[in-house]
């Protein structure tokens, strides 16, 4: 009874944090179904380059002809190989040759390309985002979290006011965390 009015004092920033924490977990959620839509959209980009790589093969009988290499100067499997900004970069110029005119033959496969271009471009953007809102939670979350060690180094301060003469009494308010006992790994099973 006698401490009821300082649940005040650590009422609202414990709150606050657990809002906090489950926003910044709600983020990251997001942000991982971002990537991996990102992914799944980026091999759909492959497999249409892929599938307009052997369109235009077919067509020009060669991976050298001018027709070819215009559209992919690196074939699609070079491509993939890339490290990301420049794949990035690879696609763009593709989708740029492509706007450019590609044979009839290759028309249809090559608006595959730039429709899968168009969906990866947007799961770019979204992963992106995203992101951004998951640093912004983490940054919430410290925040909420640095409020409310103060609000219990505040909690423990009217505490020790309240009871100045039992610094005991003071400190069961504050008990300690459990030890961690370290387990030994489990051992691996025998081949047959």
């Amino acid at each position: 009874k006698a401490t009821k009015a300082l649940e005040g004092t650590i009422g609202g920033p414990q709150i606050a944090l657990k809002q906090s924490v489950e926003a910044r977990n709600a983020a990251d959620d997001a942000e991982i179904d971002a990537a991996a839509e990102e992914d799944a959209r980026e091999e759909d980009l492959q497999e249409a380059q892929v599938a307009l790589s052997a369109k235009l093969f077919g067509e020009t009988g060669s991976y050298d002809a001018e027709s070819y290499r215009a559209v992919f100067p690196l074939s699609p499997s070079a491509l993939g190989a890339l490290k990301e900004v420049e794949r990035r970069a690879a696609y763009v110029a593709v989708s740029q040759a492509i706007a450019k005119g590609v044979p009839k033959a290759a028309d249809a496969a090559a608006k595959a390309v730039s429709a899968a271009h168009g969906e990866f471009a947007k799961a770019v953007q979204a992963r992106a985002t995203a992101a951004t809102q998951l640093a912004d939670a983490i940054k919430a979350e410290g925040k909420a979290r640095d409020n409310w060690h103060t609000a219990i180094r505040q909690l423990k301060a009217q505490l020790t006011n309240l009871y100045p003469r039992s610094p005991k009494k003071v400190l069961k308010f504050f008990p300690a965390p459990g030890k961690a006992t370290k387990k030994a790994p489990a051992p691996l099973p025998a081949l047959q």
